[in-house]
């Protein structure tokens, strides 16, 4: 998902994995990618986070990921 979210015009990617060559790539575009671990940053951490920032930051949009929101070909 890298590429689009750097499409996006997003300023940053938290993500619980990442491949080694997407943390190159995010570097040589000067884009922020965060790695926080997999577990640690899904099931616990995402919706309670996701409500913070919103309470906090009112005039930024921020979209809670879901597993539905990808599609498969």
């Amino acid at each position: 998902l890298l590429s689009e979210v750097m499409a996006s015009g997003a300023d940053a990617f938290v993500t619980g994995e990442v491949k080694h060559s997407d943390f190159i790539a995010a570097k040589n575009a000067g884009f922020t990618l965060v790695e926080c671990g997999h577990f640690e940053s899904e099931n616990i951490i995402v919706p309670p986070l996701c409500n913070l920032l919103k309470r906090e930051l009112p005039q930024i949009e921020f979209t809670e990921y879901t597993q539905s929101a990808i599609s498969y070909i």
